[in-house]
Order: structure tokens, then sequence, then C-alpha cells
């Protein structure tokens, strides 16, 4: 936790920034997300000029102590390293990603009054509501000043992002107000899913490819985001759909239980289908562009194969 704390200034980041003395070549996948993870950490803190310097930065090194999967860091990266984008520019562009992601669980785990993330207390149980909400509005700030430090096209990187937030802030309030209503149908989760989910899957994605020219490709990757958020949200209305129930939030699995004998199942195959579809169309596009994504798809197939295993075991 110190050590987060301390690295913010110019040291910090020319440690992260340096080549290797090994190589030339870009580092693994995973050693880059880790690099990248550290500059991420010092900008977030040093970008809060007139903050609060005790409750604020203990909040966000809390967070962000457990990193989680890092999907959307690791989906720019690795886009825009095949599509050769300078490391100024990509830097900036998956760290935003990841800051709009956690933005986005801090304020959901706030709304769902979700009591852990990442196997450790949620920001809102440990500093209370008050300073969830204020940490998850300073992520989106930082975001989207991380992008105007960008060389090419920032306004239109920022336009793009504000898009993306926007509509998951409108799935998110379609998600509150299904809570109201009597329960839903399959077709209406299937909207809600892709609403709060789709965008910050296509969106890493999607800045690299105005950022390299390719915006061609925009609208496939943005089907494949939808196919994927499908996908993941069935798997999470499996696992979640006793608390659901609960609480009345939109669940694929309760919406299919009206219809069929046994909607695990019916729910485990629609998953399966969406991701199915998204792994295909990933693969039509250029290795490039798309490979991250048939990654992610297949990623998502292997553990739902492992989920419907665990499930049928005695």
């Amino acid at each position: 936790m110190q050590v987060l704390l301390n690295e913010t200034g110019p040291q910090a980041l020319r440690r992260v920034n340096a080549p290797s003395k090994q190589s030339k070549a870009t580092a693994p996948p995973d050693r880059q997300c880790r690099q990248a993870s550290a500059w991420l950490r010092a900008r977030i803190l040093e970008g809060r000029a007139g903050c609060s310097r005790t409750t604020l930065d203990r909040a966000l090194a809390f967070h962000f102590a457990k990193q989680g999967s890092q999907k959307r860091m690791r989906l720019a990266l690795e886009t825009g390293n095949a599509l050769a984008i300078d490391t100024h520019c990509l830097l900036r562009i998956a760290a935003s990603c990841e800051i709009i992601h956690n933005a986005s669980l801090i304020h959901d785990d706030l709304q769902d009054r979700q009591r852990c993330r990442r196997d450790q207390e949620a920001l809102w149980q440990r500093f209370g509501p008050d300073v969830a909400i204020c940490a998850g509005d300073y992520l989106l700030s930082r975001a989207y000043s991380l992008l105007a430090e960008t060389k090419r096209n920032p306004a239109e990187l920022i336009s793009i992002t504000h898009q993306a937030v926007a509509r998951l802030i409108r799935g998110q309030c379609q998600d509150l107000d299904q809570r109201r209503r009597a329960a839903c149908g399959p077709a209406r989760c299937r909207e809600i899913a892709i609403a709060k989910s789709a965008d910050l899957i296509a969106l890493p994605v999607d800045l690299c490819l105005v950022s390299a020219g390719k915006t061609q490709h925009r609208q496939t990757v943005r089907d494949i985001a939808e196919d994927l958020a499908v996908g993941y949200q069935a798997m999470d209305d499996i696992h979640d759909q006793s608390d659901d129930e609960l609480v009345g939030s939109p669940n694929l699995v309760n919406a299919l239980a009206k219809r069929y004998a046994n909607p695990v199942r019916r729910a485990e195959s629609i998953a399966r289908q969406s991701l199915e579809q998204a792994k295909q169309r990933a693969e039509t596009l250029p290795r490039a562009i798309g490979g991250c994504l048939a990654e992610m798809a297949t990623h998502l197939l292997d553990a739902l194969c492992d989920q419907s295993t665990e499930a049928s075991s005695p």
C-alpha cells in the first residue's frame, strides 16, 4: 500500500515506461499489464490535485489493492500493440478504460449494497456511501483527463467514451427500474445485459481502432461485444439466481423458469450460443483486431464448461 502511495511522481512513471535492457521487443502481455497497472495507479493519485490527500487516497488505494482480471486493459494493450499504436497514446487508452470499469464497479456495489468485491470489503462498505460516490466520480473524471492527453484525435476519443458511459448508465437505470416492476422476460434480460456491459467490452478495442484509423471494423467489434455481454451475463445469472430473486434484479434464469422445466440448462445454452457466435465473428476480423476478442470468448466458453461440470457433479 505504501509503495502505491509513494510512486506517484515522475520517477515512478519513468520506471514504468523504461524500455527493457534485455530486449527492445514488446514485453509479454502479463508483464506489460503489470507495468501499465502500476502506471495507472500512479496517474490516479498524481491527478488528484485539490482533492483530499487522506480519505480519497486511502479509499482508492484500498480498491486498487486487488486488481481483478483487468480484461479491458488487456484488450486495449493487446489490440494497440498489434496495431502499432504508440506507447504514450496506448497507455492512456488502456488506463482510461480500466478506470471507467472500476468506477462502474464502485457505484454498482453501492447501488446493489454488495458488501464484497474481489475477496475484500467493497469500497462503500469500508469507507461509506458518500466516499464511494466521490471515488467513482473522481475516477470517471480522471479517465477523461487521460484521454485528453492523447496526441491523436483526443476529442473524438473523449466523445466515443462519453457515448459508451452514457449507454452504460442508461443500462444501469433500466436494471434499477426493472426491480420495481414485474419480473422481466428473457428478451428484456438480454437488452439490459447488452446495455450494461457491451460498451465497456467494446470500448478498449474501439478506441484503438479510431486511433489507428481502422474504423471500418467498429460495428463488427460492437456486435462481438454484445454477444460477449449476453454470454457473460447468462453465466453470472446462473451463479446469482437466488440473490437476484431476493432483491428483484433482472435474471435470465428466473425469467426462463416461467417457460422451461430446466432454466439453468437453457441459460447455459444461451450463453454457449452467444459466446460461440462472438468467437466466430472475431475470427472473421484481422488477427490484430479480432484475436484478443476471440481469446476472451474462448476463455468464457472454458469457464462455462467448468461451471456446468461443477454444477452436475454429485
